[in-house]
This record gives structure tokens, sequence and C-alpha cells, in this order.
């Protein structure tokens, strides 16, 4: 499994304030949906741009596939075409959940637990820090579900990019691995 977190976490650290103004550090108005959208279409450029076929919703069908999600929020897939007319999934090089208008840890929850149950793929989790008390919840319950996610073996991994709301505005990255 290729770990993408680097490319993706300079792709994001490049758009920070535009990020900035959709999370009303720099002005007064909410734009969390435009933010996810903005998550989506760079990451989802990232993927187009290595071959794969991109799949989620609320993007403006940029990637010609009628806005459609597959599992999680954004998937990159590799497809290929056998006989013709049946597109044949070969591989998901990445899946990746986001939380970004939940500020409760409990929403972060809901959508972490998605990643525990891809096998095969690259696995981030994006969202926002908002407040301490529900980040440091959220970052100790990432850490104890992959220690103790029976599907999860030896080294199999997590990564967490989170906007610090209350910082500097940036992306910063923990991973979260299984031990032996």
């Amino acid at each position: 499994m290729k770990d993408y977190s680097n490319e993706i976490l300079d792709a994001l650290n490049n758009h920070t304030e535009e990020f900035c103004k959709y999370v009303n550090i720099k002005n007064k108005e909410y734009g969390y949906k435009d933010f996810t959208k903005k998550i989506k279409t760079i990451i989802g450029n990232l993927g187009e741009a290595k071959g794969f076929d991109v799949l989620c919703s609320g993007v403006d069908n940029i990637y010609g596939n009628d806005n459609k999600e597959f599992i999680y929020d954004l998937t990159w897939v590799d497809i290929e075409i056998k006989q013709d007319k049946f597109p044949i999934v070969k591989s998901v090089p990445l899946v990746l959940e986001s939380e970004i208008s939940g500020k409760k840890w409990g929403q972060f929850k809901e959508d972490f637990d998605k990643l525990l149950l891809a096998k095969s793929s690259y696995k981030l989790m994006i969202f926002t820090k908002n407040n301490q008390k529900d980040f440091d919840l959220a970052i100790k319950y990432a850490g104890l579900a992959v220690e103790s996610f029976s599907g999860f073996e030896a080294n199999d991994f997590i990564d967490l990019i989170y906007f610090d709301e209350s910082g500097e505005g940036d992306f910063k990255k923990e991973t979260f691995t299984k031990k032996i």
C-alpha cells in the first residue's frame, strides 16, 4: 500500500489561505461545504493525475462519474474494462473520509470507523480541530481503534490530516499504526 500522505498534505497546505476563509479564521462567513468541496477537488485531482478514476460527490461532476461516491467520501479506483463492457475494479489505492462540519468527536468516530474496513487501500481521514477537548478524544479514539481492530495486521495504518482552526490555519498529520 502506497503512502500518499506527504503529497496530499503539501497540496492541501498550498491552499491554506482559501481554507482559512472557509472556516472563519480570516473572515466572518462559514463555508464548510466549500471546505469539503476544495478538499475533494485537490485530492481528486491528485488521483486523476496518477491515472485513477475518482469517485466522490459534491464536486460538480468534474471527474465524469455523475457525482457518485463509492462507499467512502472520496475513492481512487483503478478500473480495467474487460471484454469491452465490464468495468472491473482492479484496486482501490485510496479511501478518504472527511468530517469538516461536525465538531464533536462522535461525528469523527462515525466516519473514522468506516476506514477500519478498508483492507488494501491507503486510508485517510480529514477533519478540523476546533477545540482541544474533542480533538484529544478523536486522537485517543483513533489510536485505540487501530490497535484494537482485529482486521488490522501489524503495520497497517490510518493517517489523520487535520486543519487547525484555532491555530495558524494549516494542515497537520498524525499516523496511527497497528503495532505487532
